[in-house]
């Protein structure tokens, strides 16, 4: 599995699929998606808490986001919009080579580096007003 998240975006310094990291990019390829040439991708949305441990709920921070994101996500191709709180978006690549998956993996990576803002606006946003409550 290759991740890619930003420090202010996780709460913890070590982030695995299930844990910590709470917004991350993540893509994969197991055995089963080997023999397809496939390679699978998601961004993955956690649990958050402000500076005083109060939890913000995912579905909180993923329906605005795509609301904000959407035209942009549709744009990068291979994408869906997920209807789960934990997935704002996923999707799957068929790659002919490892090089068109290197070369896939590269893009995909860089088109989720454009949605930084849009996350660090909501994000921003949420913890802001969970220190208000």
């Amino acid at each position: 599995m290759l991740r890619l998240t930003r420090e202010n975006w996780s709460s913890v310094r070590e982030a695995s699929l299930y844990e910590g990291g709470e917004i991350q990019y993540a893509a994969w390829v197991d055995p089963k998606l080997l023999c397809k040439s496939e390679v699978r991708f998601e961004m993955h949305v956690f649990g958050f808490a402000n500076a005083g441990s109060q939890k913000i709920r995912k579905s909180d921070f993923t329906k605005i986001f795509r609301e904000r994101a959407r035209d942009q996500i549709q744009k990068f191709g291979h994408h869906d919009m997920k209807r789960g709180p934990a997935v704002p978006y996923a999707g799957s690549y068929r790659f002919a080579s490892a090089e068109d998956l290197v070369a896939f993996l590269v893009e995909d990576f860089a088109r989720f580096v454009t949605l930084a803002p849009l996350i660090d606006e909501r994000l921003g946003e949420l913890l802001r007003n969970s220190t208000k409550a």
